[in-house]
C-alpha cells in the first residue's frame, strides 16, 4: 500500500507541474492620456513585457462608452513590431493578432479612441479584457490579463483646456508594479477549467488510494489509472504533431498560408462561420475544439516551414538568367507622413552653397558643398540630380547663358586643390565637361563670380561667347561663424588669381587681370554690357575691351587687410536690373544708374548685422531680399529680410518646418543665396538648414522644396531577413532614418549623438549600431523602444579604424542573435560579448546551413556555422604574396557555386590599393578580378561588393573617389566577374552610358532586396538610390 500511495504522490506532483504552468508572462496596458476634451484622441497600447516561451497569437476585448467615444473600427488599430493580421469585430469588441514568433519585451498593438464632439463633462472607463495567448506546456489558452480599467475624465470644449493632463509614459518601475497589482496584471496559472480538472484529479486519486487501503479497489486498476495519466499527455502531444496533411488549409486552395491564418482569426472572433469541413481543417491540435491553440500551431507551422525552407515560401532563389540591360536610378527620397500631407518629398542634407536662375526661370540650379548639383525645370518645385561629368564633389557658382539656357557653366568645388575647375554644359546641365583646371581649394564658397556677357551672343553658334570668372582667393571659402573667425583656405598662387576671360563659350580661358583686388568677386553685367565686380575691396567697373579696371568706386572702398572683421565688409551683395546696379554694404543698399549716379535707397529700417547676398526682382525692382544675422557672432541666426517697397521697410521671413524631415532643422542656419523667379515675382527660392525652400508669397513664408535627399550613409546597411520592409539607414551628421513599409515613408532617428554607423533594426523596437558625437568611430549603442531611449554599452570597434566599413546584421536562424563588428548578442541586444576569431561579418548564405562569412584580425576570410560561437579560417594564405598586410573591407557570397568575393585593402611600402578577389571555397582557387577604374585618374577606392542571390552571376562593385567624383562609382558584371559594365552616368568617353538617368556616384554600400533583386545604393554624400536588376522576376 505504501508503494501505491507513493505512486499517487508522484502523479500529484506531475499534475501540479503541468497544471500550475506559471509562464511569468506579463502584459502592460497603458493609455497616453487620462483627461480628454471633445474630439481629442486617446491611444491605448498593449505591451508584452517578458516570456519564457514563444508566442504566436494574442486575443482580447476592448469595451468603451459609445455615447462618449466614436465607434472603433479596425482602422483604429495599429499593429507593432511585426505583429500582423489584426482582426477586429465591432459587434462584440473582440480583437485578435498574430506574429511569426515573439519572445516578449515589445508592444503588440495600439488602438486610438476619439472623443465625440458632443461629449459632456463626465468620467468614463475604457476596459481591456480577457487578454489570452497559448501555453505549449499544457496546450491550452491562458489568460494573461482578465481586466484593465482606464479611468478617463471628459471635459467639453467650454472647460479649461489647460487642465488636460497627459499620462507620463515613463512612470517609475514602482508605479508600474503597483499598477500591475491593482489591475490584475499578475500571470494566471491557467484558466478556471484547468484548475477544476486539477482539483478533481487530486480528489479522485486520493479517493482511489483510500479505497485501495481498505481493499475496495484492486491495485491493478490503480496501476492502469497511473499508466493512463502518464500516457494521456504524451498521446495528446503526439496527435498534435501527426495532423492530416489537409489540416490548416481552411479555404481549400491547396495551400497553407497567411490567408488561412486570417480566416481562422475571423472565425475565432465571430466574423466568419465555418462549414464542417472547414472546422475539421481548423482543428490543428485535434482536440475537437477550435480555439487559440489551433491558431497558435497554424502560425507556428507556417512559420517553421518558412524558416526551414526559405526557397519554398519566404524567398524564391530559383536562379534567373540575367541580361546586360540598362538601369534606371530611382532616388530614395526621405519623407514622413506630415510631409506627404503637403505633397513634399526629400530630406535635404549636406551643406547648400549656391543658386542660379535663367532669365525666364525655366532652368534653376542648386549647388551643394560635397554632393554635386541639382536642376529644376518647374520653377523650383522639384529638383533632380545633374551631376553627369562633374568631376568635383561640390558645385559653387553658376552662369546660365542669357540667350541660350542650354549653355551653362559652373565652378566645381573640393577641399582638395587639384580637383576643382570650370565645367561647361551645352544641354541644360544634363552633362558636363571640365574646361579649366584650376587649383581652387574650398568647398563652401558663396560668391557668384561667373557670368556670361549678354552682348557677346554669336547667332551662328547660338550662344554667348564671352564668359568671365573671378577666382576665389582670400575671401572665405569656409563659412565663418563670427567676424573674427577667419576661415580662409587659400590655394592659388599670386600669379594665378584675378579675373579670367573665355572668348569661346568657356572652352578656354586666359587671365586678363592678375590682381587680387578683382579676385573673390561677385560679377554682374548690365544689359548694355557693363561689367561690375564687387568684393571685400569694394566695387570695380571692368572695361571688357581693354580688359582692365576702368574705375574703382571710392564710395565703397574697403581695406580688408586691416582686420579680420574688415574682411567681411566692402561689397557684400551685388545685383542688376536692366542697366541699374544694386550695391549692398553693411551700411545700406545703393543704386548706380547708367549715368553713374549713386543713390542710397535704404534708411534706418535696414538691418546692418552682417547683411549680404542681396537679390532684386527682375520683374519688380521694389521687391528685394537679403540675409543678415540675428546675432553677428552666431552663425545659426541667419535670417531673411524681404522688402516690397524698394528697401524702405522690411519684414523677416518665416519657414514652415512641418514640411521638413528632420526633427531639428534650423532654418536660420546656412548662408542664404536667393532666386526671385523672373516669370513669377512671388516665387522665391532660398536655402536653409541643408534644404531648398520655396515661397509663394514673395519671401514672407517658406516651405521645403521636393526632390532632394543627400544623407550620407554611416557604415554599411543590410536588409532584415525576417522583415525586409523594415529598413534602417544609419547616417553621419543626421543619425539615420527607419522605414517600416519598404521605403514608402521614413522616420528620422533621434539621439544625442548625431553620428551613427553600421546601424541595423532587428525589429521595430530593437535598433543598434555605433554612435558618436563626432565623425567616425563611436560606441555600440542600442534601443529597445524604437529609438525613444538609447543605451551606450561603451564597446568600440577595435579592429576597424574606418567607420565606413562598420557592419551589423542578424542571424538567419535565430532572430535573437545580433552581430555588430566583433561583437554579438544572444538576447536581442541586451548583452554583448566579443566573438573569438571574427572582427566583422559581411555576408551570409540565404540557403543551406545559413552560415556567416566574416574576416579576422589577420585579414583572412572566416566562416561560422553556429551563429558566431566558433569560426573556421577559409583563406589561409594572403591574397597577394607581395603585400605587407591585408584587410578585408567587404564580402559577397555566391550560394550556387560556393564562391566568395572579397574587397581587399593591400598595403605596400609605396602605399595601398583595394582589389577584388573571387575565391572558390570548394577548390581553394583564388582569382583576382579587374574592375573598371576612374577614367580621369585611373584610381579609386573600392568600397563594397554584392552578389545578387536571385542570379548569382550578377555582381556589383561600388567605388568612391572621396575627394573627387569618380566616373566608375558603380560597376556590374552579369557573368561572375569576367566582364564589367560601368553604370555611373559620368559623361566619360571611356565608358558607354548604360543608365537611363543620373546616378551611381561614389557608391560606398550596396544591398540587394532578396525578394525582388532590387539594388539599393548608398552614395556617400549623394544620398541613396535604387536600380532595377538585369532580369524580370519570375
Amino acid at each position: 500500500m505504501k508503494k501505491v500511495i507513493f505512486l499517487i504522490n508522484i502523479i500529484v506532483v506531475m499534475c501540479l507541474n503541468i497544471v500550475s504552468y506559471a509562464n511569468n508572462q506579463q502584459v502592460e496596458v497603458v493609455a497616453d492620456k487620462n483627461s480628454l476634451q471633445n474630439e481629442d484622441e486617446i491611444e491605448v497600447s498593449i505591451k508584452l513585457l517578458n516570456t519564457e516561451n514563444e508566442l504566436y497569437t494574442y486575443s482580447g476585448e476592448i469595451q468603451y462608452d459609445k455615447d462618449i467615444f466614436e465607434e472603433i473600427t479596425s482602422n483604429n488599430f495599429s499593429s507593432l513590431n511585426s505583429w500582423k493580421n489584426l482582426q477586429y469585430n465591432s459587434s462584440n469588441n473582440k480583437f485578435i493578432i498574430t506574429k511569426n514568433c515573439s519572445i516578449g519585451n515589445e508592444e503588440i498593438l495600439k488602438v486610438k479612441l476619439k472623443c465625440k464632439n458632443n461629449a459632456k463633462n463626465s468620467s468614463t472607463k475604457i476596459y481591456v479584457k480577457n487578454l489570452k495567448t497559448v501555453s505549449e506546456t499544457n496546450n491550452e489558452e491562458i489568460e494573461t490579463l482578465s481586466e484593465k480599467e482606464i479611468d478617463i475624465n471628459i471635459k467639453n470644449s467650454d472647460s479649461d483646456k489647460n487642465k488636460v493632463n497627459d499620462v507620463n509614459n515613463n512612470e517609475s518601475e514602482d508605479e508600474q508594479q503597483n499598477d500591475n497589482l491593482a489591475n490584475k496584471k499578475l500571470p494566471q496559472a491557467g484558466d478556471k477549467k484547468s484548475i477544476s480538472i486539477f482539483i478533481i484529479t487530486i480528489a479522485l486519486l486520493y479517493t482511489f488510494g483510500i479505497f485501495a487501503r481498505y481493499k475496495k479497489i484492486s491495485k491493478k486498476f490503480i496501476v492502469l489509472l497511473i499508466v493512463f495519466s502518464l500516457t494521456n499527455n504524451i498521446y495528446v502531444n503526439a496527435t498534435q504533431t501527426s495532423s492530416n496533411t489537409q489540416k490548416g488549409d481552411i479555404n481549400f486552395d491547396g495551400k497553407i498560408n497567411n490567408e488561412d491564418i486570417q480566416l481562422l482569426e475571423k472565425y475565432l472572433i465571430g466574423l466568419e462561420n465555418f462549414a464542417e469541413e472547414q472546422k475539421t481543417n481548423s482543428d490543428i491540435y485535434e482536440d475537437n475544439k477550435i480555439n487559440l491553440v489551433d491558431l497558435h500551431y497554424l502560425v507556428k507551422k507556417i512559420n517553421n516551414n518558412q524558416i526551414g525552407d526559405n526557397t519554398n515560401n519566404k524567398y524564391n532563389f530559383e536562379q534567373i538568367t540575367p541580361e546586360d540591360s540598362k538601369v534606371t536610378y530611382e532616388p530614395i527620397l526621405m519623407a514622413n507622413k506630415k510631409m506627404k500631407k503637403y505633397g513634399i518629398t526629400g530630406a535635404g542634407s549636406q551643406w547648400p552653397v549656391s543658386l542660379e536662375s535663367s532669365n525666364d526661370g525655366s532652368l534653376m540650379l542648386y549647388g551643394i558643398d560635397v554632393a554635386g548639383l541639382f536642376k529644376s525645370t518647374d520653377h523650383g518645385k522639384t529638383w533632380t540630380r545633374a551631376n553627369s561629368g562633374l568631376t568635383s564633389p561640390g558645385a559653387g557658382m553658376f552662369a546660365i547663358d542669357p540667350h541660350n539656357t542650354n549653355h551653362v557653366a559652373t565652378l566645381g568645388l573640393s577641399q582638395y586643390s587639384n580637383v576643382g575647375g570650370i565645367h561647361i554644359s551645352y544641354d541644360k546641365a544634363e552633362t558636363w565637361n571640365k574646361t579649366l583646371k584650376i587649383g581652387v581649394k574650398g568647398y563652401r564658397y558663396l560668391w557668384d563670380g561667373l557670368e556670361f556677357d549678354p552682348t557677346s551672343y554669336d547667332s551662328n553658334k547660338n550662344y554667348s561667347t564671352d564668359l568671365y570668372f573671378s577666382t576665389p582667393y582670400k575671401r572665405d571659402t569656409q563659412i565663418r561663424t563670427k567676424p573674427s573667425d577667419y576661415r580662409l583656405l587659400t590655394s592659388l598662387k599670386e600669379n594665378e588669381v584675378g579675373l579670367y576671360k573665355s572668348e569661346d563659350g568657356g572652352e578656354t580661358f586666359s587671365l586678363i587681370i592678375n590682381d587680387q583686388r578683382v579676385a573673390d568677386g561677385i560679377i554682374r553685367f548690365t544689359n548694355n554690357g557693363k561689367l561690375y565686380l564687387g568684393n571685400q575691396y569694394g566695387l570695380f567697373l571692368i572695361n571688357t575691351q581693354t580688359n582692365k579696371i576702368e574705375k574703382e568706386y571710392t564710395e565703397f572702398k574697403n581695406n580688408p587687410t586691416i582686420s579680420n572683421e574688415a574682411s567681411t565688409k566692402g561689397v557684400t551683395g551685388l545685383d542688376v536690373v536692366g542697366n541699374v546696379i544694386y550695391v549692398q554694404t553693411w551700411d545700406g543698399i545703393y543704386t548706380i544708374k547708367d549715368d553713374d549716379t549713386i543713390t542710397k535707397i535704404t534708411n534706418e529700417n535696414y538691418d546692418t548685422r552682417w547683411p549680404q547676398l542681396l537679390t532684386v526682382s527682375k520683374k519688380n525692382p521694389n521687391h528685394m531680399v537679403y540675409e543678415f544675422r540675428g546675432s553677428v557672432d552666431n552663425y545659426f541666426t541667419t535670417l531673411i529680410n524681404v522688402s516690397f517697397d524698394g528697401g524702405k521697410t522690411w519684414q523677416i521671413s518665416k519657414a514652415n518646418l512641418e514640411t521638413t524631415f528632420y526633427h531639428n532643422v534650423n532654418f536660420a542656419s546656412r548662408e542664404k543665396t536667393f532666386i526671385i523667379d523672373p516669370s513669377d515675382d512671388l516665387n522665391v527660392i532660398t536655402l536653409g538648414g541643408d534644404n531648398v525652400f520655396r515661397s509663394s508669397d514673395g519671401g514672407k513664408n517658406f516651405v521645403q522644396a521636393s526632390g532632394i535627399s543627400n544623407m550620407m550613409q554611416g557604415g554599411k546597411f543590410n536588409f532584415n531577413y525576417y522583415n525586409p520592409d523594415l529598413i534602417l539607414l544609419s547616417a553621419q551628421d543626421y543619425t539615420g532614418v527607419i522605414s517600416k513599409d519598404g521605403g514608402k515613408t521614413w522616420t528620422g532617428l533621434v539621439m544625442n549623438k548625431g553620428n551613427f554607423y553600421g546601424g541595423f533594426a532587428a525589429d521595430e523596437n530593437t535598433i543598434y549600431g555605433f554612435a558618436n558625437e563626432s565623425w567616425g568611430g563611436g560606441t555600440l549603442t542600442y534601443s529597445h523602444d524604437g529609438g525613444k531611449t538609447w543605451t551606450d554599452t561603451g564597446l568600440k570597434a577595435k579592429y576597424e579604424e574606418s567607420s565606413t566599413y562598420y557592419s551589423s546584421l542578424q542571424s538567419l536562424t535565430d532572430p535573437n542573435i545580433l552581430f555588430a563588428q566583433e561583437y554579438y548578442s544572444k538576447d536581442k541586444g541586451y548583452t554583448w560579448k566579443e566573438m573569438n576569431g571574427c572582427v566583422g561579418i559581411y555576408a551570409y548564405n540565404y540557403t543551406g546551413k545559413k552560415e556567416l562569412y566574416g574576416t579576422n584580425k589577420e585579414g583572412q576570410i572566416v566562416v561560422s556555422y553556429d551563429n558566431g560561437d566558433t569560426w573556421e579560417i577559409i583563406t589561409k594564405n594572403k591574397f597577394s604574396n607581395n603585400s605587407l598586410s591585408e584587410k578585408i573591407y567587404d564580402l559577397a557570397y555566391d550560394h550556387v557555386n560556393n564562391y566568395i568575393y572579397a574587397v581587399v585593402r593591400e598595403t605596400y611600402d609605396w602605399g595601398g590599393i583595394e582589389r577584388v578577389y573571387k575565391y572558390n571555397i570548394n577548390t581553394s582557387e583564388c582569382k583576382r578580378i579587374e574592375v573598371p577604374r576612374d577614367g580621369e585618374r585611373g584610381f579609386t577606392r573600392i568600397r563594397t561588393i554584392e552578389v545578387d542571390p536571385k542570379s548569382t552571376s550578377v555582381v556589383y562593385v561600388g567605388e568612391a573617389g572621396d575627394y573627387f567624383s569618380t566616373s566608375a562609382g558603380l560597376v556590374r558584371s552579369v557573368d561572375g566577374g569576367e566582364n564589367w559594365r560601368v553604370l555611373t552616368t559620368a559623361n566619360n568617353p571611356n565608358f558607354e552610358e548604360w543608365a537611363n538617368n543620373k546616378g551611381g556616384y561614389e557608391v560606398s554600400c550596396i544591398s540587394i532586396d532578396p525578394r525582388t533583386g532590387e539594388v539599393w545604393l548608398a552614395s556617400g554624400c549623394y544620398g541613396h538610390s535604387k536600380i532595377n536588376p538585369p532580369y524580370k522576376n519570375k
